[in-house]
């Protein structure tokens, strides 16, 4: 649970410092910065309303501006402004629709695997069983050891289908540990690489608010450099929309990351189950071969 001291104010003001050092604000620098106090989820929430307060261009200045200049600018402004906007909640949708996907995926992974400890500690039960019945073949060996060769070959048998069963219990673990840390590795890459993509839109974004801020300077001089200030506007205009394609793209190829990814899972599974079918012949197996060691046993008994 996080700290409920932790407020908006006290993470703005972490997040203004760390900025100010010429550093990219995270939710891990801003916690050691309130002195390693404070969630993820609170922090990532004030942290997220703070870059969209950055995300506001402050109103131009009245002075010396004509009105027609400072309708073009002011229109040119808010273009930009709900471009930049609409664009953001975009990504920002997609991203967070992709991490509860991989949250489910890891949720269900999780379960698999108890289901598998399940069956792992059922068969190291079902080896118990065997051991003892070892144990009590090799009594009756002690005792009729002429009369029981037969049961002596089927025992060596048994143990070896058991072994077997052992090794393959083993290899079915080790590849679904496997596949769990490969599958968490790549799911915590992505998300590096999210957050990495989201820092590096906002820095372009305090970029433009940099140059149009100078732009707005230019203007002062006169009315005579509208046309060359028009200039610089079209081409912050255009090096703004190949930052979004550029995102776009990004965005794509996270897209077809996600695909193989699937594709990944997909073998999984059906690796999965032809493992299981490999279980399921081994423990018929084993079964018959227990009832046939209990046959002959009571065979000969009687």
């Amino acid at each position: 649970m996080g700290n409920p001291g932790i407020n908006y104010e006290q993470v703005r003001e972490a997040a203004d410092r760390i900025h100010k050092s010429g550093e990219i604000p995270t939710i891990e620098k801003v916690r050691v910065e309130l002195g390693n106090t404070g969630s993820n989820s609170t922090l990532s929430r004030h942290l997220r309303q703070w870059k969209q307060e950055r995300t506001q261009i402050p109103p131009l200045p009245d002075n010396g501006l004509s009105s027609s200049v400072k309708t073009t600018l002011e229109t040119l402004i808010n273009q930009t402004r709900a471009e930049v906007r609409a664009e953001m909640q975009s990504e920002t949708a997609t991203l967070q629709q992709e991490l509860d996907e991989a949250l489910q995926k890891i949720e269900q992974l999780i379960r698999e695997k108890q289901e598998i400890h399940l069956q792992l500690r059922d068969h190291q039960y079902q080896l118990q069983e065997a051991r003892q019945i070892r144990a009590l073949t090799e009594a009756l060996q002690n005792s009729q050891k002429k009369s029981l060769e037969p049961l002596v070959t089927q025992n060596k048998c048994l143990q070896h289908q058991l072994l077997e069963q052992q090794e393959a219990n083993h290899l079915l673990t080790q590849r679904l540990e496997t596949a769990t840390s490969s599958w968490e590795q790549k799911h915590n890459l992505e998300v590096q690489r999210h957050e990495t993509l989201e820092d590096q839109y906002f820095c372009h974004l305090d970029q433009l608010r940099t140059e149009q801020q100078q732009a707005l300077k230019l203007l002062k001089k006169g009315v005579n450099a509208q046309e060359q200030q028009s200039a610089l506007y079209k081409e912050d205009k255009d090096r703004l929309a190949c930052a979004l394609t550029a995102t776009k793209e990004q965005n794509q190829c996270l897209e077809q990351h996600c695909s193989e990814l699937k594709t990944q899972q997909k073998q999984v599974e059906r690796e999965y189950g032809e493992l299981w079918l490999k279980y399921e012949q081994a423990t018929k197996s084993y079964d018959a071969a227990c009832f046939l060691l209990w046959y002959n046993t009571l065979y000969q008994a009687g």
